[in-house]
């Protein structure tokens, strides 16, 4: 059994080896990585160091592996419960499709990611949503008067982030 320091030092050099584009010892420390907690008992942090594995090894050029590492990691997600992480596993199988070329398998996990984003719109931007209180939501009734200032009503529901964290829209916007 690893200790959870050896895996943490684990995951720690495959993220430091992915980040310097060295993607053989990356996809060689992801899979260490996921042995080690799937010994541990850890099935839902080895289905994201499968994940992980398999970004490395689609940046190989090796959609193939990528695809077989991953088969069943979105399943892991839906058992445990997270839907986001669910969504973004049925993302990568989706790009491992289309890389070797079966674009319809592929459009079909891409919708399947997308619905779970849907259903489940707290997850989104990678950050959870107020479920009530919303400070910044648009008044739903228009100005009675027509000289009123839209851009008064629309100024609570502008925020400013902090340089470098502005979420990515990776789904498109909604209506």
């Amino acid at each position: 059994m690893t200790t959870p320091q050896n895996i943490e030092q684990l995951i720690a050099e495959a993220k430091a080896a992915y980040e310097a584009e060295e993607y053989s010892q990356a996809i060689t420390g992801f899979e260490a990585a996921e042995q080690a907690l799937k010994a541990n008992g850890d099935l839902l942090n080895a289905a994201e160091m499968a994940n992980n594995r398999s970004v490395a090894l689609l940046k190989s050029s090796k959609p193939a592996d990528a695809l077989a590492c991953i088969e069943s990691t979105d399943q892991v997600f839906a058992q445990a419960g997270d839907p986001k992480r669910q969504a973004m596993a049925l993302g990568n199988q989706a790009t491992a499709l289309e890389e070797l070329g079966r674009t319809d398998d592929a459009l079909a996990k891409y919708h399947q990611s997308v619905d779970i984003f849907k259903t489940n719109r707290r997850i989104r931007y990678g950050r959870p949503r107020p479920e009530k209180n919303i400070q910044h939501a648009i008044p739903r009734q228009r100005p009675r008067r027509r000289h009123v200032n839209y851009g008064r009503c629309l100024k609570p529901a502008i925020q400013t982030w902090p340089a470098g964290s502005h979420p990515q829209v990776a789904l498109g916007h909604r209506r």
